[in-house]
């Protein structure tokens, strides 16, 4: 067949006498024809090769963390939960030289021990050893006198009272007076380092949020034993107190000290003292007054048994979340000792009838 193109037609010859004429228009269609097939092709082809859908449209993949197979919703990451970090800071009631077999427990998820010094890598469920280990050669160091403390119990009252978990750190040592807490000797300057070290935990691990930060403190026996007057006692306390809010801490929540039954004039001042900074010192809050009913429960090598921890630690707590959900409406709530009959033989009827 030969092809001859003339004014605009395709004259096709296929034999002797034969021509079929192939006009410009019909051309037309035909380029039109395979320009749709050819984009049609395109389509299925791209088509083929994008993901599958996950059901939501204009989704981020830098943002979303995985979907539900189940359904075509995306799962979105949980929020942070927000918890409150309590440095429990101070000398030998804080630090605790109770017995760690009556010890509160705190439920699941209701409190967590972050170790700053032997392992700040991760969050310890909150346990009878917390601190124990947390020891700091020139810094805080109470050697392996921790034996059982207030702060289980603290931190399960906290809890019961806020509902915010609590995550909380270790800085206290036994038999230590104001002048240990003062610059230069390395507590102070320990404790600091303990909370910077929790606070950056805390915010590299987007699990948590830091809610509050507080220093719980409970102090004054060595200055009771020491004699120290009124005036020093206080000039260092609200030293310290307000050094640690330079780096963080909103309030100190005090725990008053108990009565020293052989010092009674000195240890009538320290807790004067203490109670009247509460007062006056819009950084300190007063949350427990109890240790002065317990002197029944001091042991002789220094500290309370195990259950006057219990008892105060639940009391601080307590108060403590108060003052947390209601700042201006917070009154302490002292709570007085259970009495207890110490006799534990036979009990003997009174008589009914009187003398005439």
């Amino acid at each position: 067949a030969v092809t001859i193109f003339r004014g605009w037609h395709f004259y096709i010859i296929s034999g002797p006498g034969e021509r079929e004429v192939f006009g410009w228009s019909r051309l037309m269609w035909v380029i039109l024809t395979l320009m749709l097939l050819c984009f049609g092709l395109f389509s299925c082809s791209n088509r083929a090769n994008a993901p599958a859908e996950t059901g939501t449209s204009g989704a981020d993949p830098e943002t979303d963390i995985g979907t539900d197979t189940g359904s075509s919703a995306i799962d979105k990451p949980a929020p942070p939960v927000q918890v409150d970090l309590l440095l429990f800071m101070g000398a030998t009631d804080m630090a605790g030289r109770g017995g760690e077999e009556s010890t509160v427990e705190c439920a699941e998820g209701h409190a967590y021990e972050f170790r700053a010094i032997s392992d700040p890598t991760k969050l310890y469920p909150m346990s009878a050893e917390f601190g124990r280990n947390e020891n700091k050669t020139f810094g805080i160091d109470d050697g392996e006198e921790k034996t059982g403390s207030m702060v289980p119990a603290f931190c399960e009252s906290y809890y019961a009272t806020t509902q915010t978990p609590v995550i909380a750190v270790s800085a206290s040592e036994g038999n230590t007076g104001m002048q240990d807490w003062t610059v230069g000797n390395g507590r102070m300057e320990d404790a600091v380092d303990r909370l910077n070290a929790a606070v950056s935990f805390i915010r590299a691990s987007e699990t948590f949020e830091v809610r509050h930060i507080f220093m719980i403190w409970c102090q004054g026996e060595a200055d009771v034993a020491a004699g120290t007057d009124v005036q020093t006692y206080i000039s260092r306390t609200q030293a310290l107190v307000s050094t640690m809010m330079r780096f963080g801490v909103e309030k100190c929540l005090l725990i008053q000290t108990g009565n020293d039954l052989s010092r009674p004039a000195e240890s009538g001042a320290i807790r004067k003292a203490q109670a009247e900074m509460c007062e006056k010192n819009e950084a300190m809050i007063l949350i427990s007054v109890l240790f002065s009913g317990l002197s029944g429960m001091q042991k002789a090598s220094g500290g309370y048994l195990q259950e006057a921890y219990d008892m105060v630690g639940a009391d601080a707590g307590k108060n403590a979340g108060n003052y947390v959900m209601d700042p201006d409406g917070y009154r302490l709530t002292a709570r007085e000792p259970e009495e207890k009959n110490q006799y534990n033989g036979t009990v003997i009827d009174l008589p009914v009838d009187s003398w005439d």
